[in-house]
């Protein structure tokens, strides 16, 4: 009840709104969070443009209008090119301005880029930066057009999963990215800070997958083009997770980029009170699992199965 849904359109100037609507927009918000955009690692940076470098644009003249407020600007690790390793928190974003040649990952550096000439001109800002968004670490609930979410539920219903050569899984429950926007927002000793909220050290995918074996879901592992003709062979049902993969499958480096998140600011900051990233493991790996068997994208895990029947 203390939500006030406004419609509008980040792809639009003022969100489409009209401009007496957009001015008294303005003068009753105090700070902004900026998590909108469109997600798509297939479409040019034409497509993006509008909705998330536009939407940013607009986001900053709504913080300008009647006073300056406190802008909270999500931005993504894909901003930085693959392979490059190790991938800092205070890179100066210049030298990575003819790095990426996917859309999704330019339209979102110069958003960044416009956030950050916002805050040379004295708007206050913060910059956070998260990779893979996984599920809740308490209800396991997820986004349905994720792809990492994706290639998880599918291997559960193909009982196979894709071996691609140091392949480490970074992912972070949405809850704990939430909690620490959340927790950095409130500290004004952490405005003014850019933060990645990936995972800084991403476990092995076979240690991954061996906790979901451990769910009993007989999982092989096979080479990632033999994975993909499984796929095709069994396409996943309209409306399930895997409808992402259908005709665009990822190449594998889309999968596992060979970088590393350094987040030093990020602990530091969070060190004082804020929340805890939770841990990739059988736990959190059975939570997923039961969440994915609820919403009916794979068969339950045999764990489940074997305590309903107990019960």
């Amino acid at each position: 009840e203390r939500i006030v849904p406004v419609p509008g359109d980040l792809g639009e100037p003022l969100f489409g709104m009209t401009e007496r609507d957009f001015d008294a927009l303005a003068r009753g918000i105090d700070l902004i969070f900026h998590p909108g955009a469109v997600v798509n690692l297939v479409y040019p940076y034409s497509a993006l443009e509008a909705a998330n470098v536009g939407g940013t644009r607009e986001v900053l003249r709504l913080a300008c209008r009647h006073g300056t407020k406190p802008v909270h600007h999500v931005s993504t690790n894909g901003i930085f090119p693959p392979g490059i390793g190790l991938c800092e928190e205070e890179t100066d974003l210049d030298d990575l301005a003819e790095a990426r040649d996917d859309g999704y990952g330019q339209s979102k550096w110069v958003a960044e880029k416009l956030v950050r000439e916002a805050a040379a001109r004295g708007l206050p800002v913060c910059v956070y930066r998260p990779g893979n968004v996984s599920g809740h670490s308490e209800s396991g609930a997820s986004n349905p057009r994720d792809l990492l979410g994706a290639v998880i539920v599918e291997s559960t219903r193909l009982r196979c999963t894709p071996e691609i050569e140091g392949w480490r899984i970074e992912m972070t429950p949405v809850d704990f990215v939430a909690a620490a926007i959340l927790h950095l927002a409130s500290k004004p000793a952490a405005q003014g800070g850019t933060y990645h909220l990936a995972n800084p050290d991403p476990p092995p995918a076979d240690e991954v997958f061996d906790r979901l074996e451990e769910q009993g879901y007989p999982l092989e592992r096979l080479p990632y083009e033999e994975w993909l003709q499984k796929l095709d062979a069994a396409p996943p049902e309209v409306g399930s997770p895997g409808e992402v993969l259908r005709g665009a499958s990822p190449a594998a480096e889309e999968l596992w980029e060979e970088n590393i998140y350094e987040d030093s600011n990020a602990r530091r900051a969070l060190g004082d009170g804020g929340p805890t990233r939770p841990a990739i493991d059988g736990d959190l790996m059975e939570t997923y699992a039961r969440y994915f068997a609820r919403q009916g994208w794979t068969e339950a895990p045999v764990a489940l199965q074997e305590t309903k029947r107990r019960g």
